[in-house]
């Protein structure tokens, strides 16, 4: 009896056992599927995981988009209020020279902008040209209504003329 609980099977012994050699493999291969399956399980998990980072990342991106766009147009509905206080509709936030009585020439947005940038200091015409991205004979015409409007435009003398100098620097005092 002892020699039957030795051998798995009745076979001789110069004969190897197939049936043992089939079930170590189906034990390997059992494995293997084990192995991949509890991979896949843990991508998975991990894949999860990720996903819901992300989406945590998504949700304070798209908050802080919200909060500053709120903001945003909270500061546009207090300016909107500000310029409306007034009954004439008038923006009294900007200083304006006061309007003569006859004479007055239109100033658009670039007159502002000249006016602003001739604030700055002494400034040439081409400079100015080139900051406003307009032309030298426009900032010439623009200078004319500035000074029948009212605006104080100094104008400072370089005397003689030098390459690449110009004559004439003028400026907006403070």
């Amino acid at each position: 009896m002892r020699s039957l609980l030795l051998k798995p099977t009745n076979a001789p012994r110069g004969r190897k056992n197939h049936k043992m050699t089939k079930s170590i493999e189906t034990i390997r291969a059992s494995l293997a599927n084990d192995l991949v399956d509890a991979e896949s399980a843990i991508r998975a998990d991990e894949r999860e995981k990720a996903t819901q980072e992300a989406t945590r990342i998504w949700r304070g991106y798209v908050a802080e988009l919200e909060a500053s766009y709120a903001k945003r147009e909270k500061e546009k509905a207090e300016k909107l209020l500000r310029i409306f206080e007034d009954r004439s509709g008038e923006d009294t936030s900007r200083e304006q020279p006061a309007k003569p009585a006859n004479n007055w020439h239109r100033m658009a947005a670039r007159h502002h902008r000249l006016v602003a940038e001739l604030k700055r200091g002494y400034q040439s015409v081409p400079v100015l040209a080139g900051n406003l991205e307009c032309k030298k004979q426009s900032i010439y015409a623009m200078l004319t209504t500035l000074k029948k409007n009212g605006y104080t435009v100094q104008i400072h003398h370089l005397g003689s003329r030098q390459a690449g100098r110009y004559m004439k620097i003028y400026r907006i005092p403070a």
